[in-house]
């Protein structure tokens, strides 16, 4: 499992494949021997200014460690969809500073392809949509009202002939364009690595 603190990847794996996992001399790891004290201070360190560029939470079992981990934080659902048109062109939000792909709180009693569908609409203006398939998870870390929480991202591509595009400008959403995959991923473009990580899924 990979969760993302400010733009830095936090892995959460098991003895075997942490010894697989890509390091760098930036790296922090850490081995969880079930105090979730680590967890913490992981991530305090990662809220704040740091030389580290990743990290690594090494456990014995990586089920409980990802259920460990995810158990000290508010989890909060959303979904979103990665959309494409008639010449394979993807809907691409710009919103805070950033490209951003349509996404959202996923409501209560919502199946997350429902959700991912009713939020394209609601910040794109897209109506036609026709849903091809979930594409994967990404997951991030952020503070809200002192409080952190964990937001799992559920993605599902899809696909509209619907051309005329309206960003919903009270989600603070300033423009929507169609830019292909080489275009979004341009190294003067910038975007979350999360949707770097999802775009890399298709």
């Amino acid at each position: 499992m990979k969760i993302y603190i400010n733009e830095k990847p936090i892995l959460l794996l098991d003895e075997e494949n942490a010894a697989k996992a890509p390091k760098t001399e930036q790296t922090l790891s850490v081995v969880y021997r079930g105090n979730v004290k680590l967890f913490h201070q992981v991530v305090d360190i990662f809220e704040k200014k740091n030389n580290y560029d990743s990290a690594v939470i090494v456990g014995k079992d990586a089920e409980q460690l990802i259920k460990d981990f995810r158990g000290i934080f508010k989890n909060i659902s959303a979904a979103g969809g990665i959309v494409f048109n008639d010449e394979d062109k993807i809907l691409a939000i710009f919103r805070r500073g950033h490209w951003d792909l349509p996404k959202g709180k996923i409501d209560s009693g919502e199946s997350e392809s429902k959700a991912a569908m009713r939020e394209v609409r609601e910040e794109t203006g897209i109506n036609d949509l026709q849903l091809i398939r979930p594409v994967g998870i990404t997951y991030h870390i952020y503070t809200q009202n002192k409080k952190r929480i964990l937001k799992p991202t559920h993605w599902f591509a899809m696909r509209t002939r619907d051309a005329v595009l309206i960003p919903q400008t009270e989600e603070d959403i300033e423009s929507a364009e169609w830019l292909s995959k080489a275009e979004l991923l341009q190294e003067n473009r910038v975007i979350y690595r999360n949707i770097t990580e999802i775009l890399g899924m298709l």
